[in-house]
């Protein structure tokens, strides 16, 4: 249908912040994130919001050619798990996704090495990643392993 509002959408969201923008919310469709998932401080984990989250990334990754998500929302990630299998996809038919938000400062010890390793397989789907500083490009690069020409700062 020629004209209808699908058509003008470039990408999908979980970037809810952004909506304020009138040009922004109108290019974007939105990724229906659980209200509990975007609180601060963190609300207790229900897995009933997760799933949900990573199965709404899953259905607008295969509906848009765009994705646009958060680095750090909810415990167990939904949005990064949900890039991992995307980069399981050949890369014909999988959304170009750039990843936003505060990339998170690796732990130490056993839990830094598996954090490295999804940190990588969460590279395979990405396209991008956005911080929100100059200085955390190095500190990213360094921390996560992720070549500096695939992050960008978005002030």
């Amino acid at each position: 249908m020629q004209g209808s509002n699908k058509n003008n959408k470039i990408f999908a969201t979980t970037f809810l912040e952004g909506l304020s923008d009138p040009r922004f919310a109108s290019s974007v469709d939105v990724i229906p994130v659980p209200p509990r998932l975007d609180l601060l401080p963190r609300k207790p984990f229900r897995l009933r919001d997760e799933i949900s989250l990573f199965v709404n990334v899953l259905i607008a990754g295969m509906k848009n050619k765009g994705l646009l998500l958060f680095s750090s929302r909810g415990h167990l990630k939904p949005e990064l798990s949900a890039i991992i299998l995307f980069g399981f996809m050949p890369k014909k038919i999988r959304p170009k996704i750039v990843v936003y938000g505060e990339m998170f400062e690796p732990n130490a010890g056993l839990r830094h090495v598996v954090e490295r390793i999804v940190m990588k397989l969460v590279d395979r789907g990405t396209e991008l990643f956005a911080v929100y500083s100059f200085a955390e490009i190095r500190v990213f690069e360094d921390s996560w392993g992720i070549p500096s020409n695939k992050i960008r700062v978005n002030p």
